[in-house]
């Protein structure tokens, strides 16, 4: 027997509830550091029970997750999967690859297109060194940002009131004797980074690696991501640190022209 089509007062119900979902997951996704339930409420119009109820209907449906150390809400693992899945298969892709394919083949190494979500880089594109000795991440797709060149960079060209709140938000796990563990000391160097308009790392997350990156602004002004290349430190020097600069800024603004 065929499904009887739902009464309208039901069809409203449910689009009424998918509507305030969607308002909540808005809210979310547009804080660049977790948001609180006052901040929810507020940025949605919706009353406090209602808003508890579906954000923890969202939380259990792995679209939003709790963050226990700022006490807010941020992306949950299915909303991230659907973001960067769409970005990863959208039509951008295939001219974000040649971007990347043509850095690679001008500098010789590994370049990488990033995205920052709270504390942590995502990869979400690849290529590899043309060079027999390159710098793999052999499918590793998240970073910590506060020791990786783009999460630097990304973390330097946020709005103030967002850059410390995603400090705030950082482990600053040490992962080798360079890695810059002290907040304050990295919000000093964010300042120097955003003056220069690039990052550089060495050994701050893998020993014997080097890393740079460029962000990669929207024409509004604000940050989309960020163009990066990871580099043996054995074939890192100063000429290659100029080299490379040139290569990244000027690919960083051909990716740009992508999303505009």
């Amino acid at each position: 027997m065929p499904k009887r089509p739902a009464p309208a007062d039901d069809a409203g119900e449910r689009s009424s509830a998918v509507e305030k979902a969607l308002r909540i997951i808005e809210a979310v996704v547009e804080s660049a550091a977790p948001i609180n339930m006052s901040a929810i409420e507020r940025a949605t119009g919706l009353p406090r029970p209602t808003a508890h109820r579906v954000t923890n209907g969202l939380i259990d449906a792995g679209y939003v997750e709790r963050d226990p150390r700022q006490r807010g809400h941020a992306p949950g693992p299915r909303l991230m999967a659907l973001a960067y899945q769409l970005l990863r298969n959208g039509t951008p892709r295939s001219r974000r690859l040649d971007v990347l394919d043509a850095l690679s083949r001008e500098t010789g190494e590994a370049s990488h297109f990033a995205l920052l979500r709270g504390p942590m880089v995502h990869l979400l594109d690849q290529v590899p060194s043309p060079a027999p000795l390159g710098v793999h991440y052999d499918g590793q797709s998240t970073l910590p940002a506060h020791c990786v060149a783009c999460g630097k960079v990304m973390l330097a060209f946020q709005p103030d009131a967002q850059r410390e709140a995603l400090l705030a938000s950082c482990a600053m796990t040490r992962l080798t004797d360079r890695t810059v563990t002290d907040r304050r000391r990295l919000s000093a160097s964010l300042r120097d980074i955003r003056e220069a308009g690039l990052s550089v790392e060495e050994g701050e997350h893998v020993d014997g690696i080097v890393t740079m990156a460029a962000p990669v602004m929207a024409k509004s002004g604000g940050l989309f991501g960020a163009l990066g290349l990871a580099v043996p430190q054995v074939r890192f020097g100063p000429a290659q640190s100029k080299r490379f600069a040139t290569a990244l800024r000027q690919s960083a603004t051909q990716m740009s022209a992508i999303f505009d």
